[in-house]
């Protein structure tokens, strides 16, 4: 009985780490990504004029936001 318990304690002791070095990992690489931008060129932005005919193209057809 007793070696059962420490057995389901290891494996609760390893899954906590795992969880834990997963949640490390995420705010790690979340830093870096937004720290060093290697990405900033992959997003292309609208003029003004251009951002401004397609708000209008979205109103006029009634898109909802979601869509």
């Amino acid at each position: 009985m007793l070696s059962n318990e420490r057995t389901n304690m290891d494996l609760v002791a390893l899954w906590l780490l795992i969880i834990l070095s997963a949640a490390a990992v995420r705010v790690v690489s979340t830093i870096f990504g937004i720290s060093f931008l290697h990405h900033k060129n992959d997003r292309i932005g609208l003029s003004a004029g251009d951002e401004d005919a397609f708000m209008e193209f979205i109103r006029r057809n009634g898109i909802k936001p979601g869509n």
